[in-house]
């Protein structure tokens, strides 16, 4: 199976992708960010199970009628030209699930179960614990464990520039961790 880094090279990913790619990333860190300040405010008295099946369940009945009514259109629109509805693997929209064996829809209902639950509800309780500051900053040491992680499961051994940048990544996060207990 190739790595994501593979699949760039093979596919000609143009910088404009890239960068459309870092922008979502940093939206994505912006409404994170603030939707645990709302959660943390409002949340109060709510159990993570109640925070997380509102957030999940919400997410998941509006991803399922979208997805619903875009498969519908679709369906319209092949019957109204009297055409058959497939789909190339390459061309297949975002919304019709993909055609993987077995033990692939294993792993990934194996990666959307950390993702999408464990994570979400370990955040939660350590939201109503510690400081939202400190809960975002360590939400951050993704270099961490990325790194080798992706070397492990992708097989995409890490450059050096990403490496030292993990490093300059924790470091500034050990700093903002232990000033807060030197202070105190």
């Amino acid at each position: 199976q190739e790595s994501y880094v593979q699949q760039r090279k093979k596919n000609e990913q143009s910088s404009s992708i890239l960068i459309y790619g870092l922008i979502t990333g940093i939206l994505n860190v912006v409404l994170h960010t603030v939707g645990a300040s709302i959660t943390k405010k409002y949340g109060v008295g709510m159990s993570t199970w109640e925070i997380n099946l509102i957030r999940f369940g919400f997410s998941g009945i509006c991803m399922g009628f979208l997805s619903s009514a875009l498969t519908i259109s679709a369906r319209l629109e092949a019957s109204m030209k009297k055409q058959r509805m497939e789909f190339d693997k390459a061309q297949r929209p975002w919304y019709a699930l993909p055609e993987m064996t077995v033990s692939s829809w294993i792993h990934v209902c194996f990666g959307v179960l950390f993702v999408t639950f464990l994570q979400p509800v370990l955040v939660v309780l350590a939201m109503f614990e510690i400081p939202l500051a400190l809960l975002l900053t360590l939400e951050s040491i993704g270099p961490l464990y990325s790194l080798p992680f992706s070397w492990v499961l992708q097989k995409e051994k890490p450059t050096f520039k990403a490496c030292i940048g993990a490093v300059f990544s924790v470091g500034g996060i050990v700093i903002l961790c232990f000033r807060g207990m030197v202070l105190k």
